[in-house]
C-alpha cells in the first residue's frame, strides 16, 4: 500500500488522516495470470497494479477483440 499512498502523494497533498484511511480499508492482493474477472460479470471495484500489467477486452459476436485499456506499472 506505500506505493500508492506515494503515488497519491505526487499528485495531491495528502492529510494523515486520510493516508490512514486509505491505508487501513484497502487491501493487497494477488491475482494469477489469466485468472481476473474472466467471466463475463461486471466489475465494481477499483484497482492499482503495482506491478505486472492488465489488458482488458471483451470479444463481440462476431469473434473480434476489442481492447479498452491497458494497465501498467503505477497505474
Amino acid at each position: 500500500m506505500p506505493v500508492l499512498i506515494n503515488k497519491i502523494r505526487n499528485s495531491i497533498n495528502l492529510s494523515s488522516e486520510a493516508e490512514q484511511y486509505i491505508f487501513y480499508s484497502k487491501k493487497e492482493k494477488g491475482i494469477s495470470r489469466r485468472n481476473f474477472n474472466s467471466k463475463r460479470s461486471c466489475c465494481k471495484q477499483v484497482f492499482f497494479y503495482h506491478l505486472g500489467s492488465l489488458r482488458s477486452f471483451y470479444i463481440n459476436k462476431e469473434g473480434k477483440e476489442h481492447i479498452l485499456q491497458f494497465a501498467i506499472l503505477n497505474w
